[in-house]
């Protein structure tokens, strides 16, 4: 039986760096070497002193020697701000809160406190949710005034209900998108929100800046954090106060092999490759406990 052979040049391999998917992509640690000829790969922490490896026209597996996993990924700690994740608040001038009033918004007044909820959407724009079922939205013809609708729309008519946010310091402002440019939603002498504010050489037209009350989060700390710990809980039965419940005692991070696994054909399509993680049994007894165990 004859066998075709594929050839290729050393020039066309590229380094692969592998990540792991999580809520986002998380890399593992690596460092990028090159040596002569144009040659260069990743080390990455992962994969040395790897005990065992084996490669099909369908599968990557590659057994590494025992560590914890948490040694093998890049640290990783991230802000995520409002307008990135979903937010909800009441919107407050000095002491006075941002009303709605027949639907129109306003800066105090007499109407019912607004609250808010931020969703983001794509292309870093966010909507601004009413009560589940109602959007706040600035008319199509000036002075753009701001009203809650219920309308379901599309097209071109969506950028009036679409807000680029600004946050800092617990200030936020909103930047709509009208047929003159983009403006901030503002406030005037009669309160009445409109999309009119502007920034002219640094100088404010009409102020755009609302204090924002959060009932929800203002930001995320987004920190992945992987770890293999055994556990070992406390319960005593006659302690009436703790008695339905377990207390956490003592844990202990422990070291595994674990087996890394791609699909061969990923290898050659990018730079960065998805891979899978699995933690395997090392030092587990026939009870299902790390042997020696906390």
């Amino acid at each position: 039986m004859a066998f075709a052979v594929n050839t290729h040049s050393l020039s066309a391999i590229v380094p692969v760096k592998l990540v792991y998917k999580y809520n986002t992509d998380e890399a593992l640690i690596g460092s990028f070497a090159s040596i002569k000829g144009d040659f260069a790969y990743y080390k990455h922490e992962a994969l040395k002193n790897f005990k065992d490896a084996a490669l099909s026209k369908k599968t990557c597996l590659i057994l590494t020697e025992a560590k914890a996993i948490g040694s093998i990924f890049e640290k990783a700690n991230k802000i995520i701000n409002i307008g990135q994740i979903s937010g909800t608040m009441f919107l407050k001038v000095g002491t006075k809160f941002v009303t709605q009033t027949d639907n129109t918004v306003f800066v105090g007044g007499t109407g019912k406190p607004i609250l808010m909820t931020v969703v983001p959407l794509k292309n870093g724009l966010v909507e601004l949710r009413v009560n589940r079922t109602k959007w706040i939205e600035v008319d199509k013809t000036y002075p753009y005034t701001a009203r809650l609708t219920e309308d379901v729309v599309d097209g071109p008519d969506l950028q009036y209900r679409q807000f680029e946010v600004e946050y800092s310091e617990g200030l936020i402002s909103f930047k709509v998108k009208v047929p003159e440019g983009f403006r901030f939603l503002s406030y005037g002498v009669d309160n009445t929100i409109r999309g009119v504010g502007l920034e002219l050489n640094d100088s404010i037209v009409n102020p755009y800046h609302f204090k924002a009350e959060y009932k929800t989060r203002e930001v995320m700390n987004y920190n992945y954090t992987p770890d293999e710990k055994e556990v070992k809980y406390y319960n005593d039965l006659f302690d009436q106060e703790h008695k339905t419940d377990l207390e956490l005692k003592q844990t202990k991070d422990t070291e595994t092999n674990l087996l890394i696994s791609c699909p061969t054909s990923e290898l050659s399509k990018a730079d960065e490759v998805v891979i899978n993680i699995a933690s395997l049994k090392t030092n587990y007894s026939p009870a299902g406990t790390f042997t020696p165990s906390i």
